[in-house]
């Protein structure tokens, strides 16, 4: 794909960032903003692998947000029950344990 230049001159053609935007979605572009004969600056439409690239760090954002969240609920829950951390961890392994029970019994050979 052949990427297209835009030069834009933003005494000449005042265009909105929404319009810009659409220019460089519009195709693979890259758009570059004068003032007169002064480059002010320059961005260019993502390619495939950057869209890729954006995504998947955005779905990695919203895993950690989603994991402090709950740790946050836990630890304000744990708070309230007034447990030590020795309790908590005493509590876990005995869930741990009751879950590995109830999950794998009878499927281990003797």
């Amino acid at each position: 794909m052949v990427l297209v230049r835009h030069i834009v001159d933003i005494q000449a053609t005042p265009l909105t960032l929404e319009e810009l935007l659409a220019m460089a979605q519009a195709e693979e572009a890259e758009i570059v903003l004068v003032q007169g004969d002064k480059a002010l600056g320059r961005f260019r439409s993502p390619t495939p692998e950057d869209a890729a690239v954006i995504m998947a760090e955005r779905e990695k954002q919203e895993r950690v947000r989603r994991f402090q969240k709950a740790a946050r609920e836990i630890g304000e829950a744990v708070a309230e029950l007034g447990l030590t951390e020795e309790q908590l961890m005493e509590k876990l392994d005995e869930v741990r344990q009751r879950m590995y029970e109830e999950n794998y019994r009878g499927e281990l050979p003797e």
